[in-house]
């Protein structure tokens, strides 16, 4: 209602920087548990830019205690916006020797920080009201830093704006403080008081009672785990006590600590632009810690980028991982692989033909061959889907992600088939809208090692990233460990030794299909990272055993297709299914194998 009310005041000429941290929800979730979408939260800029004519929008959002900032004491903020004349001029209206400004573009991650970290102040009060020290209060906010992550990905920004001013550093502030708001409601909810009595005797509004139930309910309905603010729910809505509260927290399975694995995406696997730098340590050089000996010998990189490298595993010596501390010796080989900047112009068009299915002004569907990358990465550059479509599309919509533009989802290096691509950002928000839903259909073709128990079957296993082999996901039995994955099989035709077997996915995670067949003892035929390029099934003796290094030549890469895919079109609102042929590589492997097979059959027969 305010906004609207302002709303007819404002222009499009105008300028508006907000300092709400809350949002705005379209469904009623005031009598209970209900369903809340990602779609269904809206942020304040966004509700500015439905309610009223401006479009340069911008936020503020820090570690600003009012009651410090009034005494004059030094603070600083982050002012984000998508637009450059909004930063320079709210750092000129804002920024003082008292006042520092931080700017950033990342507007919803920003304003999404600002609200997230209000639940974890409630905790924090609660657990000083009861006595607990310094230990509890840093759990409390690295694993809800963690929380604040993996929430705000669901809701498509990125992890940067949760480590930086307004993430981390606002989250120590209102974690610490009596000052905070949020850090006094959970002191007074732990010393008795109800909720209901907190409210009714505050005069400013402390945002955390309300984000608790909206974040609660938006983790279940996209199935994130999320259990500290389960955990704060149940303090603050169902009468359970702090200290049981922190006894189920210690309870949960903790296996890798979350800031350190995939949510930060560091690892060597990770999907970023990389700078690769390879050097050879001279015969006579001298024993060194190797994050000195870089600095001294690769310009304007940090020994901090160093060793964060180190830390995620893409600083190596003779192709092995290795510490900051590593002592070089000579003629050490060092490969250090370093995430360019958000935005980096490394992305070049290239005129690489497409195997074009169909295209309009909206979308491009195309058959991708195996070998192709979907995206820059480590060490492809050049080559892959995103520099076609570069070429092939021009203005082509940028989405979330400077990174993968045009990139709806997902086809792994070695996979080939069905895929759809945006072109332009509506396009992308509305189709990418669709896999997030489930709402659409896919469904693959694949080969797999072995002769399955049943005909069709269902896998429900939780799929992450494996914590010692950074580049292969895994299984998991316990809810607690990785993302909700299910991927129904049925079987085409068997072969005695392999299988061929069509999945359609509910989900989508990476290596889903892969890592669930090989979950049943079943990997894809000819998978060198599940473990399908070798023989699975049969004997080893010479003839089969030439016989199956034959398919891996005639396949040289994990028989997996996508065949086809149904979409909603964005404009048309028509559904649209896309089929794809398997391609000759796969065609001849499944041919090897019928034939193969019904050499054996007759062998059988003609021996009984």
């Amino acid at each position: 209602p305010v906004i609207k009310e302002l709303s007819n005041f404002l222009t499009s000429n105008h300028i508006l920087i907000h300092g709400a941290k809350g949002f705005d929800v379209k469904v009623d979730y005031s009598k209970g548990a209900v369903e809340i979408r990602p779609q269904d939260i809206c942020t304040m800029s966004e509700v500015i830019l439905e309610e009223t004519p401006v479009y340069r929008v911008g936020c503020i959002s820090g570690p600003n205690l009012a009651k410090e900032i009034a005494q004059k004491q030094p603070a600083g903020t982050v002012l984000a916006s998508r637009f450059k004349e909004v930063l320079a001029i709210g750092t000129e209206i804002l920024q003082c020797d008292r006042f520092q400004i931080y700017g950033s573009n990342d507007i919803k991650g920003i304003e999404l920080a600002g609200v997230f970290k209000n639940y974890i102040a409630i905790a924090a009060g609660a657990s000083a009201a009861l006595g607990y020290g310094e230990n509890v209060k840093a759990l409390l906010i690295t694993k809800g830093i963690s929380e604040m992550i993996a929430i705000g990905k669901a809701l498509g920004v990125e992890p940067k704006s949760f480590l930086g001013l307004a993430g981390i550093g606002d989250l120590v502030a209102t974690c610490s403080s009596p000052l905070s708001r949020n850090y006094s409601v959970g002191y007074r909810l732990a010393k008795g008081e109800s909720i209901e009595q907190i409210i009714s005797t505050m005069t400013e509004a402390a945002e955390g009672i309300n984000t608790v139930k909206v974040i609660k309910y938006l983790s279940e309905t996209v199935h994130i785990q999320a259990p500290l603010v389960g955990i704060i729910y149940k303090v603050m809505y169902e009468g359970h006590s702090l200290e049981n509260g922190i006894k189920m927290l210690m309870r949960l399975n903790a296996g890798q600590d979350e800031l350190e694995s995939e949510e930060l995406e560091l690892e060597i696997d990770s999907d970023e632009l990389v700078r690769e730098i390879n050097l050879e340590i001279d015969k006579g050089q001298e024993p060194m810690r190797i994050d000195k000996y870089l600095v001294s010998h690769v310009e304007r990189i940090s020994r901090s980028k160093f060793q964060a490298a180190a830390d995620s595993g893409s600083l190596l010596v003779n192709d092995k991982p290795v510490k900051s501390s590593y002592k070089i010796s000579p003629l050490d080989k060092i490969k250090v692989i370093l995430p360019l900047p958000f935005g980096h112009e490394g992305i070049k068009p290239e005129d690489i033909p497409l195997n074009i299915v169909y295209e309009d002004n909206d979308m491009l569907i195309i058959n991708k061959p195996a070998g192709m990358v979907v995206h820059p990465g480590v060490g492809n550059y050049k080559g892959t889907l995103v520099n076609a479509l570069l070429f092939h599309v021009k203005n082509l919509g940028k989405g979330q992600d400077a990174m993968k533009p045009g990139i709806v989802h997902r086809l792994d290096k070695d996979t080939s088939g069905i895929m759809v691509l945006a072109k332009t950002d509506f396009s992308m928000a509305y189709l990418a809208k669709q896999f997030f839903d489930k709402t659409n259909h896919r469904k693959y073709v694949a080969l797999v090692w072995g002769d399955l128990d049943a005909n069709e079957g269902t896998i429900n296993k939780n799929i992450g990233r494996d914590k010692f082999e950074r580049k292969r996901m895994r299984t998991f039995e316990d809810d607690f460990e990785g993302k909700p994955s299910i991927t129904h099989y049925k079987v085409i035709e068997r072969f005695g030794y392999c299988t061929l077997v069509e999945c359609i996915l509910e989900t989508g995670r990476t290596h889903q299909i892969r890592v669930h067949m090989a979950s049943l003892g079943h990997p894809v035929f000819n998978d060198d990272r599940y473990g399908g390029n070798v023989i699975v099934k049969g004997t080893v003796f010479s003839k089969y055993k030439q016989f199956v290094e034959n398919c891996f030549k005639v396949c040289p890469r994990q028989a997996l297709h996508a065949k086809e895919l149904g979409i909603e079109h964005p404009e048309t609102k028509k559904w649209m299914t896309f089929d794809s042929e398997l391609p000759e590589d796969m065609t001849a492997l499944i041919e090897k194998w019928k034939t193969y097979s019904r050499g054996r059959l007759l062998e059988f027969e003609e021996t009984t």
